[in-house]
């Protein structure tokens, strides 16, 4: 119970972002390494799961993509994915870190199938999340110093910026419902 009190900034960070509240909660338990496991498995699942949610959001969202998508950019996407191949894509897409999220997105709307898509995703969480813990093990001593003391300002920053989404979010649905109201 107290590993789920002392992680849960973690949690909520690693899901909005990834790479550096999964670094800065292995600092946190860096003391503690039995607990590495249980953060793998939780990292992985939540891994996992946002990258499956982004996939089936492209497939739902299909229609309205098509619309939003101008038929230049979506050529292009298309040309570009059927030069790489696929599967390899989904695998090391996690490691491309801008276009991450979009590319699960797109594979979605391309309809690839779903279940190559969760293995190729499981896959690469694997691979990217075993890269990650190798470097923290390797790097932890010369690291540990110089991010703790940012440690707090990041969480800080983190839910400073999680305020600011939603406060952004919730002016965007007030603005839409007045906007559909008046129509």
């Amino acid at each position: 119970m107290e590993f789920l009190l002392q992680s849960w900034p973690y949690l909520v960070g690693f899901a909005l972002e990834g790479e550096v509240a999964l670094l800065f909660w292995l600092l946190h338990f860096s003391a503690s390494p039995w607990w590495w496991p249980v953060i793998l498995l939780l990292a992985g699942l939540i891994s996992l799961l946002s990258f499956q949610f982004y996939y089936l959001l492209g497939r739902a969202g299909h229609r309205v993509l098509e619309r939003r998508v101008s038929p230049d950019v979506q050529q292009k996407m298309e040309h570009w994915i059927h030069r790489h191949p696929p599967f390899l894509l989904i695998i090391f897409m996690r490691f491309l870190y801008a276009v991450r999220n979009p590319l699960a997105v797109w594979l979605g709307f391309q309809r690839y199938p779903a279940g190559r898509f969760l293995f190729g995703n499981a896959v690469g969480d694997v691979l990217w999340l075993g890269t990650l813990f190798a470097l923290f093990y390797l790097l932890r001593s010369a690291a540990k110093d110089f991010l703790l003391r940012y440690q707090k300002h990041l969480l800080t920053l983190y839910f400073i910026l999680l305020f600011l989404f939603l406060f952004v979010q919730i002016i965007r649905w007030f603005q839409k419902q007045r906007f559909s109201a008046s129509d």
